[in-house]
Formats: structure tokens, C-alpha cells, sequence
């Protein structure tokens, strides 16, 4: 029975953890970082916060850009995308002082100049797009765009299937604990 009980528990967790992800997915998951002056790398995290999905643009002109910095200041913000499969514009603009475009670990743009794009062929599923930029002095700004379909949370058939899959076992196993207590309680 604590055999039953402990699995039951584990199971729980593994899919709270799996639906709490799926649902978490559809944000920018955005950490803050100081930019080495000398070597222009991401440096000390200073912060993180969570943006929604989506196309987005920011002109901080010369304000503070994050937690009190104003240069020497940049991100990562990373996402899932949805796509149905074939070509997709992904455009970075107002860029000051550089910008990266990553999907599935590959950089596919890198920008210093005030706009430029790029047609990536995607295969149908999930795939991960991360933007990194970098300020360091004075004006800071970034845009950045793609079809905004993108960004709509899809079900894919393998989901689909783990997810059943997930449900059966919980109901299986919630099925044997009370078999479990029934006979217990006639002894």
C-alpha cells in the first residue's frame, strides 16, 4: 500500500509539473544581465521577469533599463513557438546596440543596424526562439516581430498522447488505492 501511495505521489507531481509547464510555455521567460565593458558579454544576472508572448518593442531612450542601469545592460528572453511548418519572417528593428535572433540553438540574424529580417523554413511542432540583446551607452531601444500565430499554443499529436497517457495511469492508480482501502477496511 505505501508502494501504491508513493507512486501515486510521484505520478502527480511529474504531471502537475508536466501541465504547469505546458500552460507556462506561452510567456517570455526574460533574465537581466550587467554586459562586460570590455568584452561586451552577458555578465552578472541581475534580474528576471516574465513578459508576454508575442511581437514587442521597447525605447528606454536614455532612462534606467532595468533594476536602476541604464548602460552596460542586456537580455536573454526565451519562448516557446507553434508553427504549422514552411516560412516565417522573424524581424528585429530599432536595434541599439545589438540584437541576436536563436531558434533551437541555432543564431539565424544578428543585428547592429536600425532593422533587419530574416525567412526561416520551420518544421511543423515546437521549437524554441530566443532573442538576446545588448546595450552599452546611451540610447537604448529594441524591436522585434514575426507572425504572431506563433506564438498560439498548439497540440501536437505527441502531446496528446502523453497527456492521455498521464490521465489513464492516474486513474489506474487512483482506481488500486481504493481497492486498496476497501479491503483494508473489511478486514
Amino acid at each position: 500500500m505505501k508502494r501504491v501511495s508513493i507512486c501515486i505521489v510521484i505520478i502527480l507531481f511529474l504531471s502537475t509539473v508536466y501541465f504547469d509547464c505546458a500552460v507556462a510555455e506561452n510567456k517570455w521567460r526574460v533574465e537581466w544581465y550587467k554586459i562586460n565593458k570590455d568584452t561586451h558579454e552577458f555578465e552578472e544576472l541581475v534580474g528576471r521577469e516574465n513578459w508576454t508572448a508575442g511581437n514587442f518593442e521597447y525605447n528606454w531612450l536614455n532612462n534606467h533599463v532595468y533594476n536602476e542601469i541604464r548602460d552596460y545592460i542586456g537580455f536573454i528572453a526565451e519562448t516557446k513557438i507553434y508553427s504549422d511548418g514552411g516560412e516565417y519572417e522573424f524581424k528585429l528593428y530599432e536595434i541599439d546596440e545589438e540584437a541576436r535572433i536563436i531558434i533551437d540553438d541555432e543564431e539565424v540574424l544578428h543585428s547592429t543596424t536600425y532593422m533587419e529580417n530574416i525567412k526561416v523554413n520551420l518544421s511543423k511542432g515546437i521549437h524554441t526562439l530566443k532573442i538576446e540583446w545588448k546595450e552599452y551607452c546611451c540610447l537604448a531601444s529594441i524591436g522585434f516581430s514575426t507572425d504572431e500565430k506563433l506564438f498560439v499554443e498548439k497540440e501536437f499529436k505527441s502531446d496528446k498522447n502523453i497527456e492521455l497517457i498521464l490521465v489513464a495511469f492516474i486513474l489506474v492508480s487512483a482506481g488500486i488505492i481504493i481497492l486498496k482501502f476497501h479491503e483494508r477496511k473489511e478486514l
